[in-house]
C-alpha cells in the first residue's frame, strides 16, 4: 500500500509547528525556527514534502530543517535550546521529561512504532537466516555472537529493537553496537 502525504496532513504538521514556535516568543512578520530531525530516512520525510511543496511559506513560516544525527542527538539539541522543534517519535519527549527537561508532544504523526525494522544482510539471508531466532543461533566466523547494529545505543531504535528481542529471549544472544548516522 502506498502512503500519500496529503496537503491537509502536511499543513496540520506545519500549523502545529508554527503554534509551538509562536508560544512564548514574540516574532517578526515571518516566524522562523530550527526544526531538528534525527536522520534522513523515510520515517522523517513529511517535513521535506511540506517544505518542497511550499506549505511552510504558505503558512507564513520560515523553517530551517537541520539534521540532528540521531534521536539521542536530536533530544540533546532540543534540551539545550539549540533547536525549537524536534521531529521524532513518542519516546523523545518522555525521555527528556524523565531527565528533568520539560517536553511536550505537539502532535503524533504516526502512532505505530516504526523504529524497529530488522534488516539482514543478503549473504546471511541466503544462508537461511530468515528469523531473529535463526540469527541469534548463528555464530560469526570467529565464533562470536552476531552483531545487531542500531543508530545509537540508548536511542529509540535500540530501545525498541532490544525490547522485542528481550520478549523473545534473544537480547543477550547478540552484540549490540551503535553505528551512528547515515554517513557511517
Amino acid at each position: 500500500m502506498r502512503t500519500r502525504v496529503t496537503r491537509r496532513a502536511a499543513l496540520t504538521i506545519v500549523a502545529g509547528a508554527g503554534a509551538s514556535m509562536a508560544a512564548g516568543r514574540a516574532w517578526a512578520d515571518t516566524p522562523s525556527g530550527r526544526v531538528i530531525y534525527p536522520v534522513a530516512i523515510p520515517v522523517y520525510q513529511s517535513q521535506f514534502v511540506a517544505d518542497r511543496a511550499g506549505f511552510f511559506k504558505e503558512a507564513g513560516l520560515d523553517c530551517k530543517l537541520i539534521q540532528g544525527g540521531s534521536g539521542v542527538k536530536t533530544r540533546e539539541i532540543i534540551a539545550s535550546s539549540q533547536g525549537d522543534i524536534g521531529i521524532g517519535d513518542i519516546t523523545h519527549p518522555m525521555q527528556l521529561s524523565n531527565h528533568g527537561r520539560s517536553a511536550r508532544v505537539l502532535m503524533p504523526v504516526d502512532t505505530r512504532s516504526n523504529a524497529a525494522i530488522f534488516i539482514i544482510r543478503k549473504d546471511l539471508f541466503d544462508q537461511g537466516i530468515t528469523t531473529l531466532e535463526a540469527l541469534a543461533k548463528w555464530k560469526r566466523p570467529d565464533g562470536r555472537k552476531p552483531i545487531v547494529s542500531v543508530s545509537s545505543l540508548g536511542g529509540t531504535n535500540h530501545v525498541w529493537a532490544s525490547y522485542y528481542m528481550e520478549t523473545m529471549g534473544l537480547d543477550d544472544k547478540v552484540t549490540w553496537i551503535g553505528t551512528g548516522n547515515v554517513d557511517t
